[in-house]
């Protein structure tokens, strides 16, 4: 069963989700992490139009950290929208990140089925540390896979 968030009432239902994130404490953070739970419960049982719906209420509402934006990535690459994707990717990025995270990332949509998407966290994770082993081993990998073995060659051997 499909339970949904009533959006409009957010404000009543977690207090602090108008107040600045850095100043809120563990507790206090408990509202927007559950709201993500429930998100991404949605997405996982199918729910993806509802759940891009509700993504999109939480950042015009000024909600725009990372996880929100990777869970939006997700919703997109499930619906078979990789260029959307890829933005919400981007704008994780500009909320702040590090290679592990980006690899980590990666890592879940390599097992999830989006290759593309997991390059790109892989190139973004090379971009922040260019001698990360893990991400050059994971791009050599994709190339290796997909037959471009003048690419993997070349990741395999920075």
């Amino acid at each position: 069963m499909v339970r949904f968030v009533d959006l409009g009432s957010l404000a009543d239902t977690f207090p602090n989700l108008n107040r600045n994130p850095l100043t809120l404490n563990s507790k206090e953070m408990s509202g927007p992490s559950n709201i993500l739970e429930e998100i991404r419960s949605r997405i996982d049982n199918g729910a993806v139009g509802v759940a891009l719906k509700e993504l999109h209420t939480l950042l015009k509402r000024g909600i725009k950290g990372p996880d929100v934006y990777r869970l939006l990535a997700l919703a997109h690459l499930k619906q078979g929208a990789l260029p959307d994707a890829l933005t919400a990717l981007k704008n994780a990025r500009s909320t702040g990140t590090t290679a592990p995270t980006e690899v980590a990332f990666g890592r879940f949509l390599n097992r999830e089925g989006y290759k593309e998407a997991a390059l790109n966290c892989f190139d973004a994770a090379i971009r922040r540390d260019p001698k990360n082993d893990d991400a050059l081993a994971l791009i050599c990998m994709h190339h290796f896979d997909t037959g471009n073995t003048d690419l993997a060659m070349q990741f395999g051997q920075r």
